[in-house]
């Protein structure tokens, strides 16, 4: 059984509830100033990005709150350390397909959304047809910006779980059942939706939305996000 993808992207789930009273006002953000050249990936045929930087202090991120700095990295890690899973993948001896990352990468934060995305069904429902830009910067991030974000986010995890269950290679069938984002009790309204609903914030009832964002239903959404993208790591290194 292999461990590349455990090895090289698990993310350190460091999102949290609120912090103990005692605790609670103390911000625990990283003193380092993280950039998109920050995670440059190892070489151009090592798509991994160094363990140390795919971690956060804790505290930083709760549901009471969070640091707009601890924000930006965490939404930074995540894109490149996936888009880079992605790119990885292709380069696989392990599954069969090689269009993992065209049809399931974000693209950088600093940059346009990938086409995959942004001229999808739902890429195109949110105008991304006019502008795809991903417009998040760390002086600051617009509600209607980051909810984009946080489709883009389920999207492509459905966009590669739809992949995996398609690959020749693999055993396993159930990575969309077991790993895609639906809504939760915390980022949606439960009912009229259910927690086997598709995780879509153009619904009425989604609590993350263009239009403003539950601070809850994010921290909930972040930790779901990490939670199965870890989860498809090791679901993969068995499966490979």
């Amino acid at each position: 059984m292999a461990s590349t993808y455990v090895d090289n992207y698990t993310l350190v789930d460091t999102i949290s509830a609120q912090a103990v009273s005692s605790t609670q006002y103390n911000s625990n953000e990283g003193a380092a100033v993280l950039t998109t050249d920050s995670y440059a990936p190892t070489s151009s045929s090592v798509h991994t990005i160094p363990t140390a930087l795919r971690s956060l202090a804790t505290g930083a991120l709760t549901d009471d709150g969070y640091s707009q700095k601890s924000l930006y990295e965490l939404l930074l890690m995540i894109s490149v350390n996936w888009d880079n899973a992605m790119k990885s993948l292709d380069d696989s001896g392990g599954v069969a397909k090689t269009d993992y990352e065209a049809l399931a990468a974000i693209g950088p934060l600093d940059g346009d959304y990938t086409s995959a995305f942004a001229t999808s069904s739902t890429g195109l429902a949110l105008g991304l047809g006019q502008e795809a830009a991903v417009g998040l910067e760390r002086q600051g991030i617009k509600d209607s910006k980051l909810a984009v974000f946080c489709q883009a986010l389920a999207t492509q995890i459905a966009a590669c779980t739809a992949n995996l269950d398609a690959d020749a290679t693999l055993n396993d069938t159930d990575y969309a059942s077991t790993l895609d984002i639906d809504f939760s009790a915390k980022t949606g309204w439960v009912p009229p939706l259910t927690t086997s609903t598709a995780f879509d914030i153009t619904s009425p009832a989604s609590k993350i939305q263009t239009k403003g964002i539950d601070h809850g239903a994010l921290i909930d959404f972040l930790n779901t996000v990490v939670t199965n993208i870890n989860a498809l790591w090791v679901k993969l290194d068995a499966d490979i």
